[in-house]
């Protein structure tokens, strides 16, 4: 798609909080192709933005997970000192930054306790029943002794997570009548919420809201995965159920930033999993378009969500599909795919992330060894969050003195996050008034008015490219900064 760049007072200066993620390439060129000046942050020295020509300048930061006074310090200095407008967190790093008063508003995200309550599965799961939403009957458990009294094992199946686990880590796939491991690390500060386990197709839906109205989204079914859970063919389909689902949690709970369910859909319903909020795969299928941008930047901008039928691949994760037990029909589907689909990595205006994927490879696998780490661990550890009971009790503190309704459930009776016993006001008015059910499937949905709508289809007026310097990136020492790694870096931006 050609497309136009912005008027130069339109154009904004946007800071990127991840440079590692395919997600965050492409994210950075639909935002570069409008006009936008982009720079990224990362704790890794050497990432696919090092070798961008969408990104003006790439900074190496101390990792969130290991130094987060340091990260926060750095963010701080790149966003006043690169005069940045927005700042667009794509992973668990959004949780350092949403509690600093000072970034609050260049933040595009929700508020802490919004966060918190969307990020954890088991308030995430009461927001949605207190929504008149559905999702998989689901028991919250602190120790072995909850398992075993409060599930039927014997003759249910159920999917055990730890409530602020993400991808697939931590999950145990329990059968009737099998045995729950003793080593599953179930405690009162690392509780888990049991789901029952559910049949059907399953769906990922990724949308950018603002003030609680939707301003893009996607939906696309999991194709061809890596290591189970991560996607790496993405195909925009039509789902009516889980725009209305998207639409319902922005709208109730006024969210502005970033948010993505995965689903399971049968027949007769469709179950909402968890949320992630934050960025997600359906960045992908925005690819070369500057609709996404527009979500982002423009608060007046009008919804459009991903052309149904659009299909992304990426490459590098096809090549290494996992094709150990899939039937002969399943193969020839996936070499099909793999040979007739874009590759969101590669693109002739900015080839170099693509051709340095071999290099980054063993870099990669270098950082692996020192670090004791697998691969699908490498890209995750220095930079998700993983709160501490001391944190989430003065976050509950907080919620009490600013009296968030939201935050109630997060940190209510029957909380996976403390145990206080706080009346919960959102549960006490759904008990008298449900918000709205779920429609069953035969019945109309309510869409946005088609006025509203705009047709990616249609033709844009073409675009003009302007390439910037290759980017740059601060030098350090690797990812394990210490404290006080920020006064060295200050001299970066």
């Amino acid at each position: 798609m050609k497309v136009q760049k912005l008027p130069v007072q339109q154009r904004r200066r946007i800071l990127l909080t991840n440079g590692r993620f395919p997600v965050a390439l492409d994210l950075a060129r639909q935002l570069k192709k409008v006009g936008h000046t982009v720079y990224s942050v990362d704790p890794m020295h050497y990432h696919v933005h090092k070798f961008s020509r969408s990104v003006k300048k790439s900074y190496q930061v101390p990792a969130p997970h290991v130094a987060a006074d340091g990260y926060v310090d750095c963010i701080r200095m790149a966003v006043h000192q690169l005069r940045i407008d927005i700042l667009i967190p794509l992973h668990e790093e959004i949780f350092y930054l949403a509690q600093v008063d000072d970034l609050r508003p260049f933040l595009f995200a929700p508020d802490f306790h919004t966060l918190l309550a969307l990020h954890n599965k088991w308030s995430f799961y009461q927001l949605t029943v207190a929504a008149g939403l559905s999702a998989p009957p689901s028991v919250l458990c602190k120790s072995m002794e909850d398992i075993y009294t409060k599930l039927d094992l014997a003759n249910k199946e159920y999917a055990l997570k730890p409530v602020f686990g993400r991808a697939l880590s931590g999950i145990h796939h329990h059968k009737p009548g099998e045995i729950v491991p003793a080593d599953l690390g179930i405690s009162e500060d690392l509780p888990y919420i049991c789901q029952e386990w559910i049949q059907g197709k399953q769906l990922c839906s990724y949308a950018v809201a603002r003030g609680g109205e939707i301003k893009a989204s996607a939906v696309y079914p999991v194709i061809d995965t890596i290591d189970g859970s991560s996607c790496v063919y993405f195909e925009s389909i039509e789902s009516p159920r889980v725009k209305q689902f998207m639409e319902v949690i922005a709208r109730t709970y006024n969210i502005t930033g970033q948010i993505a369910f995965d689903f399971i859909e049968t027949p007769e319903h469709m179950y909402v999993l968890e949320c992630n909020p934050r960025a997600t795969s359906g960045i992908h299928l925005y690819n070369q378009t500057p609709y996404l941008a527009e979500a982002f930047t423009n608060p007046l901008t009008l919804r459009v969500d991903a052309a149904i039928g659009k299909k992304v691949q990426m490459v590098p994760g096809m090549l290494m599909w996992d094709k150990g037990e899939k039937t002969r029909h399943e193969k020839m589907q996936h070499t099909k795919r793999l040979l007739g689909t874009h590759d969101s990595l590669f693109t002739i205006r900015d080839p170099f992330p693509a051709l340095m994927q071999p290099f980054l490879y063993v870099t990669y696998k270098r950082r692996c060894r020192e670090n004791n780490l697998v691969l699908k661990e490498l890209f995750q550890w220095d930079v998700v969050w993983e709160p501490t009971r001391a944190g989430l009790q003065k976050a509950h503190n907080e919620a009490i003195f600013a009296n968030d309704s939201v935050a109630f459930i997060a940190y209510g009776e029957n909380s996976a996050l403390t145990n206080s016993c706080i009346p919960n006001p959102i549960l006490v008015q759904q008990q008298q008034q449900p918000m709205m059910m779920m429609m069953p499937q035969q019945q109309p949905v309510t869409m946005m008015p088609q006025q509203q709508m705009i047709d990616m289809n249609r033709p844009q007026p073409i675009n003009t490219f302007v390439s910037d310097q290759p980017s740059t990136i601060f030098s350090g020492d690797k990812s394990n900064f210490p404290q006080t790694t920020h006064v060295i870096a200050q001299q970066a931006f």
